[in-house]
């Protein structure tokens, strides 16, 4: 088990159409990447999907994922890169498959980096 000063704990909360959603992230800093927990998604829409951005402090958005949740709303996604730099992560709903290389849309589900 990794030690605790390597090992960060956030939340994602969601805003507006998402506001039933959350997600909880563990940040498994020595191994740079993180686990992001998905509940209460809603269904993303025909041909869309939703992706993960990692958000500075200053510059722009980075592609972190894409994924489409289960039938229940739900998704454990895999970040795999380190969150070091980064000051959000933010999720926003893009076209399918492959999402976008930049949002094309406000966030609505989102939240500080620990």
């Amino acid at each position: 088990m990794p030690a605790a000063s390597q090992v960060a704990r956030f939340t994602l909360a969601g805003h507006q159409d998402m506001s039933g959603a959350q997600a909880s992230v563990i940040d498994l800093k020595a191994d740079g990447l993180a686990l992001v927990d998905f509940r209460g998604l809603p269904p993303p829409g025909g041909g869309r999907v939703y992706e993960v951005w990692l958000i500075p402090r200053q510059g722009n958005p980075v592609p972190a994922a894409v994924f489409v949740p289960d039938s229940n709303g739900s998704r454990v996604v895999l970040v795999n890169q380190s969150l070091k730099g980064y000051t959000l992560m933010a999720v926003t709903n893009e076209a399918g498959p492959d999402g976008a290389q930049a949002p094309t849309q406000p966030p609505q589900l989102y939240g500080s980096i620990a």
